[in-house]
């Protein structure tokens, strides 16, 4: 559904500016409370109802997930797990650069298109840069 993509691009919006998740947003944008109205502000893009979260590491906002597609609390359960998903995979990046002493590029959080229609590693663009020496 073309609305889910755009509205879970939206709420992954809305938590990177305001780092803050946009469940906890929507309570602060009821009518009589502070931020009232915020989701008319930035061109209608802000989102004030669950399911994103800002990523988090080290003390600072690194990005943010948006998920729509199901109920609320799916899309919030779903945000969730892609956040502690992501932490994961930047802990580990970070481990293997300290020991290495050198960078490495962060993993992807999902696989690329080429790789779920079955393409072979060889078609794989840039193959040749993680093949294993």
């Amino acid at each position: 559904m073309a609305g889910s993509a755009e509205l879970a691009i939206d709420k992954a919006f809305t938590a990177q500016i305001f780092n803050n998740r946009t469940d906890v947003l929507g309570a602060l944008a009821q009518p009589g409370a502070e931020l009232y109205g915020i989701q008319h502000s930035h061109g209608g893009r802000i989102v004030v109802f669950g399911g994103g979260i800002p990523v988090r590491a080290e003390g600072r906002t690194t990005g943010a997930i948006g998920v729509c597609g199901g109920t609320v609390a799916e899309d919030i359960a779903i945000s969730e797990a892609g956040s502690a998903a992501s932490l994961v995979i930047f802990w580990r990046a970070r481990r293997r650069r300290n020991r290495v002493g050198r960078s490495f590029p962060t993993p992807w959080l999902a696989p690329p298109l080429w790789a779920r229609q079955g393409d072979s590693e060889r078609a794989r663009p840039g193959a040749d840069l993680y093949s294993s020496r």
